[in-house]
């Protein structure tokens, strides 16, 4: 006799998490190298209580414990056959990965972003830029990497796509 077939989302998802699994394998390899090394930084800190640092490494840790919180749900959704979910958290790491790469050449970026608590203001204008693209094309430029902007930004228009619903 025939079992019952598990037609729950759980079953789906685990059928979906082998059928892609092979695939994205080495970005999910990749992805938890990063989220371990974001754990081995903060513990490389040994205690040290996060409001005893300077504002430049405190904003900047504050940026990495958020951007590891966000790694480890990418990983489970697109293992679970969820890209939109896990582009829509990536334009979240790329927002945060792009300011914090502000405050290398803007120290005093990162007070300001430590003391805003207004809500309607966005971080690009926070920092005097209009918009996200002119983040990363300064960020590319103070890298040593100008050629890179138009490809970086590329990849943020294509994260975006999916976090506002376009199809």
């Amino acid at each position: 006799m025939n079992e019952p077939q598990d037609n729950s989302v759980n079953a789906h998802e685990d059928e979906a998490s082998e059928k892609i699994f092979p695939d994205i394998q080495e970005h999910v390899n990749y992805l938890n190298d990063v989220y371990n090394l974001c754990f081995a930084i903060q513990l490389k800190l040994g205690g040290t209580p996060i409001h005893a640092l300077e504002d430049y490494f405190r904003a900047q840790l504050m940026i990495l414990m958020r951007i590891t919180d966000f790694l480890r749900p990418v990983i489970l959704l697109c293992a679970k056959g969820y890209p939109e979910q896990a582009a829509t958290l990536t334009a979240s790491i790329f927002e945060l990965a792009h300011t914090a790469v502000v405050f290398s050449y803007k120290p005093e970026a990162a007070k300001q972003w430590l003391e805003s608590d207004d809500l309607t203001e966005k971080v690009p204008q926070l920092f005097k830029f209009n918009n996200w693209k002119c983040v990363v094309k300064e960020n590319c430029k103070q890298s040593g990497n100008p050629d890179m902007a138009e490809h970086e930004y590329y990849i943020y228009k294509q994260l975006c796509w999916m976090k506002h619903s376009h199809p």
